[in-house]
């Protein structure tokens, strides 16, 4: 059975569609058309015209998410029945999976609409020939509410999540929500912690810092500050401060990470555009 290549987007700004279309352009060309079966999952509305007639124009499959495949019981999130962000209202997450697994009996990778593949990481093939998960490393700390189920260093981002054949996620997801303290009112630190934790104990393939570049509004992150606070009655960690310095794109790099494009007008992806080979 073909690995299944599926991409999430929701409402985002104008720049988040445009680097999705840059992600699928170049993913297409990177991987080859061949080698996936390609998808986009949105859950946008606003800008749910425009994602649709992006998959058509590539030809690629296009899936309505909707929260009946959220493998968690709605009821638990935090208000009208939808999981967001606390720290930025209206800001939903989790919907990367919704559904879990779209191709259960295959390997399946699951990406953000702001991650771009420049060149092919030696780790997909690897993860393609093995049963390991699949996993990005990042430069900063955000498990949320899950954080004290990480060892130091271990600083993993949920834009990237690779599920070998028979992996049963949503089933896994449950499990380790209901071990690890069954919270409610989960936010998007709280997505990231609670995934990578569930493929992080499964022999795991780590594309690391240096594979995918992550970007912030004003560069790359080279310090992190991090607090603990209270959030919701449970204790959890944050980013307290990031200082990024600026970044010189070298044509070279494996993956880049837009990080805050899809909220942000400002952003390092407008630098990306002056040295694009690939129109977006």
């Amino acid at each position: 059975m073909k690995p299944l290549f599926r991409w999430t987007i929701g409402d985002t700004t104008l720049a988040g569609v445009d680097v999705l279309r840059a992600s699928v352009s170049y993913a297409l060309r990177v991987f080859g058309r061949d080698r996936f079966d390609w998808v986009v999952c949105s859950n946008a509305k606003e800008n749910h015209h425009r994602v649709r007639q992006l998959s058509e124009k590539f030809g690629i499959g296009f899936h309505q998410a909707t929260w009946d495949d959220f493998p968690l019981d709605v009821s638990t999130s935090s208000t009208d029945k939808r999981v967001h962000c606390h720290d930025t209202p209206g800001y939903d997450t989790f919907w990367k999976v919704c559904p879990p697994r779209m191709r259960l009996g295959a390997h399946e990778i699951i990406v953000d609409n702001d991650i771009i593949f420049q060149r092919e990481p030696p780790e997909i093939e690897e993860f393609l020939n093995s049963r390991s998960t699949l996993m990005v490393k990042e430069v900063a700390e955000a498990h949320g509410k899950y954080f004290e189920s990480f060892e130091e260093g271990e600083t993993y981002n949920s834009g990237i999540l690779g599920l070998p054949p028979d992996f049963d996620f949503g089933h896994n997801i449950r499990k380790a929500w209901k071990e690890l303290g069954g919270f409610d009112a989960l936010g998007c630190r709280d997505e990231q912690g609670l995934l990578t934790y569930v493929l992080k104990q499964c022999p795991h393939i780590d594309l690391s810092s240096d594979r995918v570049i992550s970007l912030m509004t004003h560069g790359r992150a080279e310090f992190v500050e991090h607090e603990v606070l209270m959030e919701v009655g449970k204790q959890v960690k944050a980013v307290k401060k990031i200082e990024a310095m600026p970044y010189r794109f070298s044509g070279s790099e494996y993956a880049i990470h837009f990080q805050g494009v899809n909220r942000f007008t400002h952003h390092y992806w407008l630098k990306y555009l002056e040295m694009a080979t690939i129109s977006v």
